[in-house]
């Protein structure tokens, strides 16, 4: 089994290589805060490439006092062929978006769920980039959003954790690379955001 720092610096190397797929400003912004108030963010798309390629899935959870209060999940039908190694990953065929909504039918709805609250979410710079994407896509102007990347955060606290939280920041990190359902990928992100809270 990989350690954490392992996994962190392969999710680095990873997270190098779709960094400059799209051109642009950075709108968002990301705080060294760590929030009560909050929604938890995951995407799945149909690649790596925002801007090029286009979201099939998106789930949040928002969280008030650090409390779960509400959740939304909703398949996107991209109008593009699902790559067969996307569907392995996450288990979304191009049957199960047919009669998905599209995402400009869905972007009100997304919007109003995040009501300018801090998203978390792990690989910020990635889903950020798909998120504001959607600009040049369905041609909005989304609000600049204040952000907070578990990744990083999980990179910071490696070097005051005590092992026996190492070792559950591990287990999450683990969690948080295999594929699973997108809500319990939520949910697993919000441990890794609370375990680093704890220590940082």
């Amino acid at each position: 089994m990989m350690t954490a720092e392992q996994l962190l610096n392969m999710n680095q190397r990873r997270m190098r290589r779709v960094r400059n797929t799209i051109q642009g400003v950075r709108k968002y912004e990301i705080t060294k805060e760590l929030p009560d108030d909050y929604i938890v963010l995951d995407l799945n798309a149909t690649g790596f490439r925002p801007g090029a390629d286009r979201i099939i899935q998106i789930g949040m959870v928002k969280y008030k006092n650090g409390k779960q209060v509400d959740t939304f999940q909703t398949l996107i039908n991209p109008r593009r062929f699902i790559p067969i190694e996307v569907t392995r990953t996450t288990k979304i065929t191009n049957f199960l978006v047919e009669d998905a909504p599209f995402i400009e039918d869905q972007i009100e709805d997304f919007l109003s769920f995040i009501d300018y609250l801090p998203i978390v979410t792990h690989n910020a710079s990635l889903h950020m980039k798909f998120l504001y994407a959607l600009e040049h896509i369905v041609e909005i102007e989304l609000p600049v959003l204040t952000v907070v990347d578990t990744a990083r955060l999980a990179r910071k606290a490696l070097s005051t954790i005590s092992q026996e939280n190492l070792d559950e920041l591990t287990m999450y990190l683990h969690r948080a690379h295999d594929p699973e359902d997108i809500m319990n990928h939520c949910a697993t992100v919000n441990h890794i955001y609370h375990l680093c809270a704890r220590v940082l």
